[in-house]
């Protein structure tokens, strides 16, 4: 087997990804990580914990992996209530990084969700989320709306500008359900501009 596969095995959790060796590799704290390998739910709920405690932005990648793979509920849970609780700015570009690499719907609802709920200011990082808000499906792409809504007081005018140029060209491909939304977007930036 070549040696880029690294497999996490929980009850029902297995991951093949290259991505995730990699990553694993640069972390500091093999005791996390051997936690997160375990085969044991309350290891790997303690490895969740002690990312909680002591981890790094590099860390979202191995548990956005496990969350989109385990069908453990407590396992679910205890990654997406760190993701909602996040507190290190540091993490918005992995987290932007993450939500643009996802396949899955769910988890990038779960990963655009928990943009807004962290609290983190993504003021400089709104272009995904207009990309989300035009182009994923309705739940995720007002999740998208949330995290615009709430950060682009905060923003520079250069990035409203292009937001507000993006939503401008793509105004046709917007679907109706959210054509309200868009319209008040829209009167927002004007309103910071």
């Amino acid at each position: 087997m070549p040696d880029y596969f690294v497999f996490l095995q929980g009850k029902g959790c297995v991951i093949e990804c290259d991505k995730i060796f990699k990553s694993l590799n640069k972390l500091s704290s093999n005791t996390i990580i051997k936690k997160l390998q375990s085969s044991n739910t309350n290891d790997i709920l303690e490895g969740i914990n002690d990312i909680r405690l002591q981890g790094s932005p590099e860390h979202l990648l191995p548990l956005c992996l496990i969350l989109k793979r385990s069908v453990q509920p407590d396992i679910k849970n205890a990654i997406i209530k760190l993701l909602d609780e996040l507190k290190d700015q540091k993490a918005t570009h992995q987290m932007i990084e993450l939500i643009r690499s996802e396949k899955s719907v769910t988890v990038k609802r779960i990963l655009v969700a928990s943009c807004w709920k962290s609290g983190l200011d993504y003021s400089a990082l709104l272009e995904p989320f207009f990309e989300i808000f035009v182009q994923d499906d309705f739940e995720t792409a007002f999740e998208a709306y949330t995290i615009i809504d709430s950060n682009i007081y905060n923003s520079e005018a250069g990035i409203i500008k292009g937001c507000k140029h993006y939503l401008q060209n793509a105004w046709s491909n917007i679907p109706e359900d959210r054509l309200l939304l868009a319209q008040d977007l829209m009167m927002v930036m004007d309103s910071y501009m």
